[in-house]
């Protein structure tokens, strides 16, 4: 039997990828690191369940338990440093692993840098912001304009904090100060004035065929302007969008689960560039509940088994999905009303993590939520 292994951490990005699959009859194993939040072991769906201090030792605890197994299993990251450390493990994988993989001049952690991203992404067709990369306070761009975005060159090495708009020099030289110093480099980009965020998700089969069937519009985001969706509604993929990432990922070309950010601006009336996961995106359980399974088809795929004449190929119709927690915090913090949070649940179509037969997985969140409240926080595995 092939089995998938969910690599990552003990939060929404992987149940997202355990009910893709385990709700499909895949047999599921987890491995995660960080916060012991509860979440991922919580599942019906998680036919073995794994810890380890880091992800390097995830790996090893991959290699050490299944490597001489006379079975195959696809390693699927839930989230950066997951496709990182499979990346620096590659040659000591045996061969009855299966991962996602780059056949370009450009290795998966190297294309984790937002510049070369956004270098990419011009030559795919995108438009990018103006920006520029600092990693000494001494050595500033003159031609800066304000307002700006600062963010972690490497998104493994920084964290959604980092992600600052400095409307001054005086902001800007401070909030450079603080990302400097959790980080050794930062990207400054040019502030888009936007009205929406999107989420265009899809993969890359073994045959080189690139599926894109849905995108996500984020209809509100917290904390404002640099946060996670609270409410999203599924749209069509735009033409110049759909094109622009199907030669990105032909450039670099990758194989595996992705997705791509971009913005909407309401200056010029055009799509711009944000960043591309080479990974699952959170957002993949949201397509997930709209009838496009991208990880299934993506583990099929992998080991010979996908039918392609069962591909969801259909236009995605329109439908509202919650990001629970951030829209608690939205709520908690004022940013959405008590009128607006009973309009948003009466026409969400579902959640992140709450499925009827497998409901522990989302209480599981409100009981992290509470001890936190309490003044216990999560341990680390």
């Amino acid at each position: 039997m092939d089995k998938a292994i969910i690599l990552g951490n003990d939060h929404t990005n992987s149940i997202g990828l355990i009910h893709s699959l385990g709700r499909n009859g895949v047999y599921t194993i987890a491995v995660v690191w960080g916060r012991k939040t509860g979440i991922v072991i919580a599942s019906n769906y998680v036919s073995e369940f794994y810890s380890a201090s880091t992800p390097q030792d995830c790996m090893q605890l991959i290699i050490d338990k299944f490597g001489t197994r006379d079975e195959r299993f696809v390693i699927i990251p839930g989230c950066d440093d997951a496709a990182a450390v499979i990346e620096e493990f590659e040659n000591m994988i045996p061969k009855n692993f299966l991962f996602q993989f780059v056949n370009g001049k450009y290795s998966l952690c190297q294309l984790d840098n937002k510049e070369l991203q956004v270098k990419l992404a011009e030559i795919a067709g995108f438009n990018t912001p103006k920006s520029w990369i600092i990693d000494n306070l001494d050595r500033i761009p003159t031609d800066i304009s304000f307002p700006c975005l600062i963010k972690s060159l490497i998104a493994r090495e920084g964290s959604k904090s980092d992600l600052i708009v400095s409307q001054n020099k005086e902001d800007f030289i401070k909030n450079l100060y603080q990302v400097l110093s959790r980080t050794r480099h930062v990207q400054v980009q040019q502030y888009i004035e936007k009205d929406y965020d999107f989420d265009v998700m899809g993969c890359r089969f073994s045959d080189g065929e690139i599926y894109i069937p849905i995108c996500l519009k984020k209809l509100d985001i917290y904390p404002p302007k640099v946060g996670l969706a609270t409410i999203s509604e599924t749209v069509q993929v735009p033409s110049e969008i759909f094109n622009a990432a199907v030669n990105f990922i032909k450039e670099v070309d990758y194989y595996g689960i992705f997705d791509f950010e971009y913005m909407h601006s309401m200056t010029d009336d055009k799509n711009y560039f944000i960043e591309c996961n080479l990974r699952n995106s959170g957002s993949n359980a949201f397509a997930l509940r709209s009838g496009y399974n991208i990880p299934l088809y993506h583990f099929q795929d992998f080991t010979g088994t996908l039918n392609k004449k069962l591909i969801n190929r259909a236009p995605v119709g329109t439908n509202y999905y919650i990001r629970e927690m951030h829209y608690l915090n939205a709520f908690r913090n004022k940013s959405v009303s008590l009128t607006q949070l009973i309009k948003d649940i009466k026409k969400s179509g579902g959640n992140l993590t709450y499925y009827k037969d497998d409901k522990k997985p989302y209480f599981a969140q409100w009981t992290l939520l509470l001890k936190h409240k309490f003044g216990k926080n999560a341990e680390n595995y």
